[in-house]
């Protein structure tokens, strides 16, 4: 199947020097080929994986036909260099939507420095190839993936809904994020769900689940959300729905090297999803709230609506809303997206020392 990773039998075969087809260059070889089916399955990085893969196989050829002495030392970094290729696309490759907005700056670095390391193997080759002749291929695949992303964000843009149940005061768009509905209402989602689709299925696969669940009921517990009076306001074109900046939803249970799934409402009713584990919640969720005290004075204030907590989180109820171009924006160009609402499992997220108090 395109995109799979050989099975444990054949990737041990290709380190066994025993093992009948163990010859340096046929491990390559192997390496190389799974490398491509990889690369196929990378979505917006597609190109930019097979031409790293292109280069490699090109390589390959320089050695085999290679009369010097050194062309044993290279072969042997090469196939070093083919597998560490092979096991980074295999973290990234057949993922959703938002995981590859997210990753895709490590995609984008990551391809970098490995032409950086065919360079070298090149020059000990006794060959060089100047950067000039594959980094304008290189740079090219990276504006378009940016492009393509930028194009995902567009077409979200909408008019704000006038349902009001879900309307929050939010920090910057890139450290909020909202929980679906029905999540909340006691479903769960299982780590490593996600299925391999295309851009725009993935999009259209998100809105429908988020129509099914905004008629859903708030759940037991949940702070009561108090409507402030109308006042006749022009709000931007989308928003989340979040004012959650001291915690982080788990919505499934496990153990910390979990992935966990959240969705993200917006106020036009569409849904996206991040993945995230659990390790990495506490030192983003740090990061994320040193940035909020100095990027909400930056950004547009609009008095429509507020929120009344029931709980601590009173000093950030006149915090406004914050549109969803500047979500776009900010995820594009950092590659950061948190998640942060309702808590799950308050009594684990205490003991690493997470607030428990927010809620919706």
């Amino acid at each position: 199947m395109l995109g799979e990773r050989p099975s444990d039998e054949s990737r041990d075969s290709l380190g066994n020097p025993n093992a009948p087809a163990s010859a340096p260059a046929v491990r390559r070889r192997r390496f190389a080929q799974e490398a491509k089916s990889l690369a196929n399955s990378m979505f917006e990085a597609k190109a930019m994986s097979l031409h790293v893969v292109e280069r490699l196989e090109a390589i390959m050829d320089a050695v085999e036909a290679s009369p010097l002495e050194s062309a044993a030392f290279v072969g042997a970094r090469l196939e070093k260099i083919a597998k560490e290729y092979c096991d980074f696309l295999a973290r990234f490759h057949g993922k959703k939507t938002v995981f590859r907005l997210v990753c895709n700056r490590a995609v984008v670095s990551q391809s970098l420095k490995f032409h950086d390391d065919l360079d070298n193997l090149l020059r000990g080759l006794g060959a060089t190839e100047d950067s000039a002749a594959w980094r304008p291929r290189w740079e090219g695949y990276r504006d378009a993936q940016q492009a393509a992303f930028e194009k995902v964000g567009k077409s979200r843009i909408a008019e704000e809904p006038n349902n009001n149940e879900w309307d929050a005061d939010t920090d910057d768009a890139c450290s909020s994020a909202v929980a679906s509905a029905a999540h909340k209402a006691g479903g769960s989602l299982e780590p490593g769900a996600a299925d391999n689709e295309p851009l725009g299925q993935a999009q259209s696969n998100n809105v429908s689940k988020s129509s099914e669940s905004d008629s859903a009921e708030p759940p037991s517990g949940q702070a009561e959300l108090h409507e402030a009076p109308n006042t006749p306001v022009t709000p931007p074109p989308v928003y989340l729905r979040s004012a959650a900046i001291r915690g982080f939803a788990i919505l499934a249970s496990g153990n910390k090297g979990v992935e966990y799934r959240v969705d993200l409402r917006l106020s036009d009713g569409s849904t996206i999803q991040v993945e995230r584990r659990y390790s990495e919640l506490r030192s983003l969720y740090k990061v994320l709230s040193a940035r909020h005290q100095q990027e909400m004075a930056a950004l547009p204030r609009f008095p429509s609506r507020k929120l009344l907590w029931s709980r601590n989180l009173d000093a950030i109820a006149n915090e406004r809303l914050a549109s969803l171009s500047s979500f776009v924006e900010s995820v594009a160009k950092s590659a950061t997206l948190a998640v942060g609402v309702r808590l799950r499992n308050n009594e684990t997220l205490r003991k690493e020392g997470l607030e428990a108090d927010v809620v919706m």
